[in-house]
């Protein structure tokens, strides 16, 4: 499915798909994230994976679809069970390594998820967080042991509330997504659509950073995730296989420098929760 601000060649073909899996495997990757809700993409992603034959070369994370409020305990086991059911036939899978919360409020039906794991339909349980405030009640349910968290140069609020390292502290696997901020960080002045403009000062700031370690500002994105010791992995979007290969290139690298470092830690970006929640953008509302 298209996903991203900055998305600009749509859904991948399907012959696409799966040279950038083949491709992916060759480079060392070994997570692939989807959900139930992201259109056909389980569909399209189980049949690749079984046509490239690398069924058992990737653990896959999906997201349950989202649950309305209020539901009885019977209704949501019912409702989650459904949609794993669904996903593992769509993915071709006997039982599904990671399964999340899509939405983050899903949480109070924690027991219903980890009845999942229980039987063995599922190996972890986790949630795919948007806003702290969640992240605190997730700290209270160390059953779900998977976050998924937004993470970028501009988003600091997991590591500033110390929230990623209370969850380390209880065993916690933390992905980090959203390291372009949905492409944001990589867009031109002139692209940057009218809503999203308060990104401007801070983003030629962090270029101007990049530039004096004479850094491209993707890879200084990328590898300030990587010299985080709360982050176990990162999840990063690509629509071709250039760009795949670009995103190799940058992981290759490693942790940035301590200097580099130094400089990022340095700057505190004063943006607004909007810009930092992609679930804000008037687009996404």
């Amino acid at each position: 499915m298209p996903y991203g601000v900055a998305n600009s060649t749509g859904c991948p073909s399907f012959d696409s798909i799966c040279a950038l899996l083949r491709r992916a495997h060759e480079g060392g990757i070994n997570v692939l994230d989807t959900a139930a809700c992201y259109g056909e993409s389980e569909q399209v992603l189980g049949r690749a994976l079984a046509i490239t034959g690398l069924r058992d070369a990737f653990h896959v994370v999906t997201k349950v679809e989202p649950l309305s409020p209020g539901l009885s305990s019977a209704e949501a086991a019912r409702r989650i069970e459904a949609s794993v059911t669904r996903s593992l036939a769509h993915l071709g899978l006997e039982r599904l390594e990671i399964c999340l919360f899509h939405r983050e409020h899903n949480i109070s039906y924690a027991d219903e998820l980890i009845a999942l794991r229980d039987r063995g339909l599922i190996g972890a349980g986790g949630v795919s967080l948007v806003n702290p405030e969640f992240a605190k009640k997730a700290l209270a349910l160390p059953e779900l042991t998977v976050w998924q968290v937004p993470s970028n140069l501009l988003d600091r609020r997991y590591t500033h509330s110390g929230l990623l390292a209370s969850a380390k502290r209880q065993g916690t696997t933390i992905f980090a997504r959203s390291v372009y901020l949905q492409g944001l960080l990589l867009m031109t002045d002139e692209a940057t659509p009218d809503a999203l403009r308060e990104v401007e000062q801070p983003r030629r700031r962090l270029r101007e950073i990049a530039r004096a370690f004479d850094l491209p500002l993707a890879e200084f994105a990328v590898r300030a995730m990587l010299s985080r010791d709360d982050l176990d992995s990162v999840l990063v979007g690509v629509e071709t296989v250039p760009q795949l290969e670009q995103n190799l290139a940058h992981f290759r690298k490693g942790p940035l420098p301590q200097p580099v470092l130094a400089a990022l830690e340095a700057f505190e970006p004063a943006v607004s929760d909007i810009l930092v929640n992609p679930t804000l953008w008037p687009q996404n509302k």
